[in-house]
């Protein structure tokens, strides 16, 4: 089922007519509307579009939609000191917030993308996690604090009680649009949302919500840095495998993986190995052997299985962590920029002692189809 809809205008085609093999269209520039036509659209996505619990779309792969749009927040449980007179209420739940993606015509994102930053990545990278945990601090515990070099400020550890606490309360609708910022606008000047800040100069609440993320900000200055707090090693499998179920660390059999193997277990840092067939696996973890490798993959395909790693690997990266990649680039173009979303940073091996990059006989890291490819980390916050 998908949720909200698309405007289209007659005479084009639409993905999903496209597929059924008729002829329909795509949505419809919410700018070639008139303002009636913009406002009807608004009343749609907060009266008409079904709202959707994160727990029905963490794990489907077409929702939220892969494509630009204005989506809507609904809460069960409204923060605390919180204005909600003139808000909408509608199943029990109350607009605050509205948001877009991509920002502008010259960004480039998706519904899917920025809803998953929201409910599932840090403070960073959110405007909206940031104010809810300012708001709910005395309930969460969420403190801003800088972590690693002190230039990222995240809610720490408590940003998945932060992301329990969405979860639980928030309900989400949305309208797929080429150009969201247009309906945005409208929404803000129509509407009651409290949450919002840019835009929303003029709602009563948005001094106080200011004042309330300066003062987290101010106070995450002037506390320590927290150090990141363990390394977790990600090593790719290889094409070369032994003919028997057997544990991963001993299945595959190539020199490459043998060394890369070597060097992780000198370390003092957990090691998980990216397979191709099974997503994250542990090393003593019993599999049966398998021919098959990321390069056969669509690109849709390595994307929904870099999705699959992503949530295996959360309860392996806790704040703090430091995720090295040993592993060729069709592992790591969609898997690292979703860490990335999760609030990790990208770092060079250069300086690590991993940079020489298994010097022992292998200076180049290869993947599954034997190319050289490079090692990077990726520090989750």
């Amino acid at each position: 089922m998908r949720l909200g809809f698309s405007v289209i205008r007659t005479g084009q085609q639409s993905a999903r007519d496209d597929k059924e093999g008729t002829r329909s269209t795509p949505p419809l520039v919410v700018s070639d509307l008139s303002s009636k036509e913009i406002a009807e659209l608004g009343q749609k996505l907060v009266y008409s579009s079904r709202l959707y619990r994160w727990s029905e779309l963490k794990n489907n792969p077409t929702l939220p939609p892969r494509s630009p749009g204005v989506y809507a927040w609904f809460f069960e449980r409204v923060p605390p000191t919180v204005p909600v007179d003139s808000c909408v209420v509608r199943d029990e739940s109350t607009l605050l917030y509205v948001g877009i993606s991509p920002k502008n015509d010259k960004t480039k994102g998706t519904l899917q993308d920025r809803l998953w930053s929201h409910f599932e990545g840090v403070a960073e990278f959110s405007t909206l996690r940031t104010t809810l945990g300012c708001l709910l601090e005395v309930e969460l515990g969420t403190i801003l604090r800088r972590v690693n070099s002190g230039k990222t400020q995240t809610f720490v550890e408590k940003e998945s009680a932060l992301s329990g606490w969405m979860a639980d309360n928030a309900r989400i609708a949305w309208i797929e649009t080429p150009k969201p910022w247009v309906l945005e606008d409208h929404l803000l000047k129509a509407l009651s949302l409290p949450l919002n800040i840019q835009g929303n100069a003029k709602h009563p609440f948005c001094v106080r919500l200011k004042e309330f993320r300066k003062t987290a900000i101010q106070r995450a200055e002037e506390l320590d840095i927290v150090p990141h707090r363990k390394t977790v090693y990600l090593v790719s499998c290889v094409s070369e495998k032994l003919a028997q179920p057997m544990p991963a660390r001993e299945l595959y059999s190539s020199t490459w993986f043998k060394k890369a193997r070597a060097f992780v277990e000198r370390q003092t840092g957990e090691w998980l190995i990216l397979s191709a067939r099974y997503g994250l696996v542990e090393p003593n973890q019993v599999i049966e052997p398998y021919h098959e490798t990321l390069k056969e993959k669509s690109v849709e395909e390595r994307r929904e299985w870099s999705r699959k790693v992503v949530q295996e690997l959360r309860p392996h990266c806790s704040a703090g962590t430091s995720v090295v990649f040993l592993a060729g680039e069709k592992y790591r173009e969609f898997l690292a920029p979703a860490l990335i979303e999760l609030g990790c940073h990208e770092v060079p091996m250069k300086g690590l002692a991993i940079g020489e990059q298994l010097h022992c006989g292998c200076p180049n890291m290869a993947d599954d189809s034997g190319r050289a490819c490079s090692s990077r980390t990726l520090r989750a916050f």
